[in-house]
């Protein structure tokens, strides 16, 4: 009824891999977030971390909120996903308007850390984008990152916007845990900022 509900109803009759990417959205009702964790004295490396987020990224995205599932072109799925610029994820959220996908748009990797940023399919409520990245100071604790830009752009869904964004929230800091956990050692502190940004009319 409010134009752009066939996005998502379109969506489903398509492979992941023929899904365009949505354009990061600017202006009005966009919202940026970003979460972080510091871990100290790790049972891991943050080596370990890279390639368990580049290997079986759903090891450490999936919650009780959203299941991460890696696929091929065919969208097949993928045990181990090797993560690249390209790759893409379905995600199965919990309740209504779950059909949702996001693409590797850029890597980064080196000695001192490594990031994922990923752009969100036609289909997914949100246009917008992520990334996680990760680095390890001298004292050896690791930083984990989630930064996000994104905008609810579908019509029935931004209905109830509010309430999406209280599930995201949930969902990315079951995903701080589950890093933590990942790591072993103990979180010495966690963060979360949200910056709304103005309206076009009054930027």
């Amino acid at each position: 009824l409010e134009g752009l509900e066939w996005e998502n109803c379109m969506s489903k009759f398509k492979k992941t891999s023929e899904l365009p990417i949505k354009p990061v959205p600017s202006g009005k009702g966009v919202q940026e977030q970003t979460y972080n964790i510091v871990v100290k004295n790790p049972d891991k490396s943050l080596a370990d971390l890279k390639n368990t987020f580049e290997e079986r990224p759903q090891d450490l995205l999936s919650n009780s909120k959203a299941t991460f599932n890696p696929v091929d072109k065919e969208g097949n799925s993928l045990d181990n996903a090797n993560l690249d610029v390209g790759s893409d994820i379905e995600i199965a959220i919990s309740g209504p308007l779950n059909n949702s996908a996001v693409r590797v748009t850029d890597k980064q990797i080196s000695e001192d850390g490594f990031s994922f940023t990923f752009g969100t399919l036609e289909g997914h409520i949100e246009a917008g984008e992520i990334t996680f990245s990760a680095s390890q100071d001298k004292h050896g604790r690791i930083t984990f990152n989630i930064g996000s830009t994104s905008k609810v752009d579908q019509g029935i869904a931004s209905m109830v916007s509010g309430l999406a964004r209280s599930e995201q929230e949930k969902s990315w800091q079951e995903v701080l845990t589950n890093v933590t956990n990942f790591l072993g050692g103990s979180e010495e502190s966690r963060k979360r900022t949200v910056l709304k940004q103005k309206d076009e009319d009054n930027e």
